[in-house]
């Protein structure tokens, strides 16, 4: 493979040796590092960061891409100004894969160890990582309550600032997973991993939520979707 064949000279990666010439890595031996997760938000995730990941080195043999190289990688993600969270997630998947692919026989050590490409360092501070009273009141205010999708955003919204739910969790709720039990209301949920977890649901998430199966229920009978 010669340089003429490449039409971005940023896109030129050096080997250890052998000059341009590498050997190419075949994702199929990746299919079983892309599920090992039981959470298909995690499965997506893994494959998008793994994909971003060989492509950048042209599908590379893994054993021929060294810490320098792959540091090289995090300074670029620096430079598109890639949040600091965001490469530090990247990396922790690039060193779950090493050593997913280690395990596998396909390497020998694993080259993005932290202590071989040290990640960016993130705020100590929680200013802009999360919302302010005033931020979460606005928020609640703005859907419009007296009509079926406002209903429903304003006791997705209440739910997840109530209860701290993850988006995925709060998207997955069912009907039959709130229940009367000791005098108060509890919300059976599927987490992270698909194992199930049981909170207190607050009254005013109840009366939330109670609003738009209200408002809705005209439209979910028509499309027998009226079940728990």
């Amino acid at each position: 493979m010669s340089e003429k064949q490449y039409s971005n000279q940023e896109d030129l990666i050096k080997v250890p040796a052998g000059g341009l010439t590498f050997e190419r890595f075949d994702e199929k031996n990746l299919m079983a590092f892309y599920e090992r997760s039981n959470s298909a938000e995690t499965r997506r995730a893994y494959k998008r960061v793994t994909r971003e990941f060989f492509q950048y080195f042209k599908w590379r043999h893994p054993r021929l891409i060294t810490s320098e190289q792959i540091t090289g990688w995090r300074d670029k993600l620096k430079e598109r100004r890639a949040k600091a969270s965001t490469i530090n997630f990247k990396l922790s998947v690039v060193r779950s894969l090493y050593e997913y692919l280690r395990d596998g026989g396909f390497v020998s050590i694993n080259p993005a160890t932290a202590r071989k490409v040290p990640p960016p360092a993130l705020k100590d501070d929680l200013r802009g990582r999360c919302l302010s009273t005033e931020d979460v009141r606005r928020l609640l205010g703005g859907p419009d309550r007296s009509r079926v999708e406002g209903a429903r955003d304003h006791a997705l919204i209440l739910l997840m600032v109530r209860t701290s739910l993850r988006v995925t969790e709060a998207c997955g709720i069912r009907q039959s997973g709130i229940s009367w039990s000791h005098g108060r209301w509890l919300l059976t949920f599927k987490i992270k991993g698909g194992s199930e977890r049981k909170i207190p649901l607050p009254k005013e998430v109840k009366e939330a939520i109670d609003a738009y199966l209200k408002l809705d229920r005209d439209r979910r009978l028509n499309l027998h979707s009226d079940g728990p």
